[in-house]
């Protein structure tokens, strides 16, 4: 069931739904109220965590925390693939910048947390940034489009 507390919830302007992962489920909220969800990915997921639209090509993709994988599928869930699998030890958000291709996430790794990237087809995965106390929580990746930023928040940090 689909309740007030989703996360992560990511809207799309596109195609005007609102799309969210919860308890190894992915929905589209075409309308307002239960009435209007249409689940575009159920099965084949264990623990959905980051979500992303892809508002220039149509896609959604998304990270399984507990399958360590990072998968993307059209809006309608159709042509589901897995683009990386393996080398994550916690995924946990993602963020896209459609406009240069390039799909970035981060990974709670006890021992080396960090922000990875690669192309939005899945090659050329890399390290973008690695310089973060140990058992840091890297968490809500997002992107500054106009300063050329990555943002993210630390839910370990305490302040």
């Amino acid at each position: 069931m689909i309740d007030d507390h989703m996360s992560p919830l990511e809207s799309c302007l596109k195609s005007l739904c609102l799309y969210a992962s919860k308890e190894a489920l992915a929905s589209c909220l075409s309308d307002p109220g239960v009435a209007g969800i249409e689940v575009v990915v159920q099965h084949g997921l264990a623990t959905p965590e980051g979500l992303a639209v892809d508002w220039i090509t149509g896609k959604l993709y998304w990270i399984d925390s507990n399958l360590d994988q990072i998968e993307v599928a059209e809006l309608n869930g159709e042509m589901r693939t897995t683009l990386i699998a393996g080398g994550m030890e916690h995924p946990r958000a993602i963020a896209l910048d459609p406009g240069q291709g390039i799909l970035f996430w981060t990974d709670w790794d006890a021992t080396f947390p960090r922000i990875e990237a690669a192309s939005m087809s899945g090659s050329g995965r890399h390290i973008v940034f690695k310089d973060m106390e140990i058992g840091a929580w890297p968490n809500g990746l997002t992107l500054d489009h106009l300063e050329k930023r990555i943002v993210w928040t630390d839910a370990r940090l305490v302040i």
